[in-house]
């Protein structure tokens, strides 16, 4: 039964201010069969369970829900903005150089906003869950967020409130803005290097939130979160596809690995679970990591115990001239800032990605990613092989 709310969750959409006025961040090409709806919402949750907030009667996080609309059925198309005002400021002191001006905050993108003579039936839709790093703001993953939903998937992005970097809610009655000041004392910057409680602590709470999201997304009527379009079903989420960021990455492998509901796990430079035994899990699981120049399954305090138990498809890809926050919207964003950026930002730079003068790691990195999903998720033949002509530097390793 699809449910407009929930007792457990609130999922209220919301709008980051007014449009119209910034820079445009690039749009899928035409060779993607969709364009994308975006909602953000928050979804409250007073199931006791894992979380930082403890003595608290409920744990909200917010989330952000990308949706296929075949191209010609997108009645038209509106620019939203890429961050909210706390969130593009927090950002910009934590990533942003050499500007005398905001960078995250004057970025928009473009977004379906109706669909013509068309009904979307959403359980026939996959579904891909892709998590940020730590200590980072889910919308620096919009971006790619967009351009995977364009091949005709739904994306669930959400924020780890504790965790994440800002977590800002927007929308009457919204709850304060949550920082990470110390909650989940992690680097964004660096890999694991140990499985301790501090590690255990943010993953299990990470999963929770994940596997409460996909509970109330696949209850939930989306109408409420896409007004101008038409379903006539709600999301199945008993499956998906599971993609990470750094510690994303350790969630999108350790789902893969404990339950087998995820399709196919891809981990974009993090580490993998540290158990101290594998015995028990889905080591058949079909597993991809993504290295980068300074950091290759070889140089993982967990990855060289796990590979070699890894009974189903394993693959390493290894990128070079990349550096951890080239897996990320963040040299998209710089690239669009020193080329069409107003004046005081054309010389922004960034921590945390190489220091080439395009986003073309990025660009790599998208292309492997989107051709996996096209491979493994929607059934397609010898996309990665297209890949590989257009980027030499990625090293595939299968095991």
């Amino acid at each position: 039964m699809v449910l407009a709310l929930s007792l457990l969750a609130v999922a209220t959409t919301i709008a980051f201010g007014q449009p119209g006025y910034g820079t445009l961040l690039p749009d899928p090409g035409n060779d993607h069969p969709f364009k994308v709806a975006v909602s953000h919402f928050s979804l409250t949750d007073n199931t006791p369970r894992p979380s930082y907030a403890s003595g608290t009667p409920a744990r909200t996080i917010m989330a952000t829900l990308f949706m296929p609309v075949a191209r010609d059925a997108c009645a038209s198309e509106c620019r939203n903005i890429y961050m909210p005002g706390k969130t593009a400021r927090a950002s910009d002191e934590q990533f942003i150089l050499n500007t005398t001006g905001p960078v995250f905050g004057t970025m928009e993108y473009n977004a379906c906003c109706g669909n013509k003579n068309s009904t979307i039936d959403a359980s026939k839709l996959k579904v891909v869950v892709l998590e940020p790093q730590v200590d980072t703001s889910r919308l620096l993953y919009v971006n790619m967020a967009r351009f995977i939903s364009a091949n005709g998937v739904v994306v669930i992005l959400l924020d780890h409130p504790g965790d994440s970097r800002i977590t800002e809610f927007d929308g009457k009655g919204s709850l304060p803005t949550i920082y990470n000041n110390g909650t989940v004392p992690l680097s964004n910057l660096a890999p694991l290097t140990a499985w301790n409680k501090t590690v255990v602590d943010a993953l299990d709470t990470r999963i929770a939130d994940i596997q409460f999201a996909l509970r109330r997304l696949a209850a939930m009527d989306l109408q409420s979160f896409y007004p101008t379009l038409t379903f006539n079903s709600s999301l199945d989420t008993q499956y998906f596809a599971a993609i990470g960021h750094g510690f994303g990455g350790t969630i999108a492998t350790t789902l893969s690995l404990t339950t087998n509901r995820t399709r196919f796990s891809i981990n974009l430079s993090g580490s993998p679970p540290g158990y101290s035994s594998y015995d028990d899990m889905f080591t058949m699981a079909t597993t991809y990591f993504f290295g980068r120049s300074d950091y290759t399954r070889a140089d993982d305090f967990a990855w060289p115990r796990l590979w070699p138990q890894l009974t189903g498809i394993a693959t390493e890809f290894d990128l070079a001239n990349s550096a951890i926050f080239d897996f990320s919207d963040l040299p998209v964003v710089v690239e669009v800032a020193r080329t069409h950026g107003k004046e005081g930002v054309r010389g922004a730079g960034a921590r945390g990605i190489a220091p080439a003068p395009t986003a073309r790691a990025n660009q790599a990195m998208l292309c492997f990613v989107e051709a996996l999903v096209r491979e493994k998720l929607l059934m397609q033949e010898r996309v990665v092989q297209g890949c590989l002509r257009l980027f030499p530097e990625m090293t595939p390793y299968a095991r």
